[in-house]
């Protein structure tokens, strides 16, 4: 895959993939996902030193733009190859309060296979069975227990949490019910299917 660098609207570089559904987008548009962006920023601005978790960071668009405005961003990413990009973004930007870490949240801990979209859209990786195998590689991650993982790493203020992962949100939030008693945080989540949070 071939690695470009984009200028978004607010003139921070990213890493991005060439032919990329985000790459274009964020080419096209100064940012993806503008919109949920200034939803989070507008909420944000409201909170005293705020922590964000962005789980399924992917490339860091949303994270590397919401860093301006808050206390410390946590950064989760599976994937080696975006974990990378994400790496590279937040140290090309000089960006001190982005903690990223390479692993991925559930409600289990252990060795996993993630299936890394290779069609065109690195975002659409998922630890769920895809409905076309063939446009998916298999890689080994490791997968966290969210809980027990932000208490080792003594992150245990959490005020908003955004959550993009490809149909294993109930998963990762299983996995962070202590965390989510806790703190009562907002939480915004991308989810295609209403059955999604049934039980949680």
């Amino acid at each position: 895959m071939e690695v470009i660098k984009i200028k978004n609207s607010l003139s921070q570089t990213l890493n991005c993939v060439k032919g990329d559904l985000i790459s274009k987008l964020i080419a096209e548009n100064g940012m993806y996902e503008k919109h949920s962006i200034d939803l989070m920023v507008s909420i944000l601005r409201k909170i005293d030193s705020p922590v964000f978790l962005d789980i399924g960071a992917n490339i860091g668009n949303h994270c590397i733009v919401i860093s301006k405005g808050v206390s410390k961003v946590i950064a989760i990413e599976p994937v080696p190859f975006t974990f990378k990009l994400l790496s590279d973004n937040v140290n090309e930007n000089s960006i001190s309060n982005i903690n990223a870490f390479n692993v991925a949240f559930s409600d289990s801990a252990g060795g996993a296979e993630i299936l890394f979209n290779v069609s065109g859209n690195i975002g659409g990786s998922t630890l769920e069975l895809p409905a076309e195998k063939n446009k998916y590689d298999s890689i080994k991650i490791t997968k966290v227990i969210g809980d027990d993982f932000l208490s080792e790493n003594n992150l245990i203020k959490i005020d908003f949490i955004k959550i993009d992962v490809e149909g294993h949100e109930i998963h990762a939030l299983n996995g962070l019910k202590k965390t989510i008693s806790q703190n009562r945080p907002i939480i915004q989540m991308e989810w295609n299917d209403d059955n999604i949070i049934q039980g949680f």
